[in-house]
């Protein structure tokens, strides 16, 4: 009996982007800022309470509320869509 076994290939995608000049933009941190901690977790769960409850207006409303505290929190980004 014969087997046939393929391999992998890696590709190197470094390699193959292309060059662009000029400086890079930072890649966004996903943080909250300190002074903003106890609101956001608490709009956060709130938000997530109100999704349980089927009250989707109130959960927008504590997901946006997230999201304008914490812009860069990336779990806020994600619930206030």
């Amino acid at each position: 009996m014969s087997l046939a076994v393929t391999a992998c290939h890696q590709h190197d995608e470094t390699a193959a982007a292309p060059k662009t000049a000029g400086p890079t933009a930072e890649a966004p941190k996903s943080e909250i800022p300190a002074a903003e901690l106890s609101a956001v977790i608490e709009s956060h769960f709130q938000g997530a309470g109100f999704m349980e409850q089927n009250e989707y207006g109130k959960a927008a409303k504590a997901f946006r509320e997230v999201r304008r505290r914490a812009p860069g929190w990336v779990p806020g980004a994600i619930s206030g869509v």
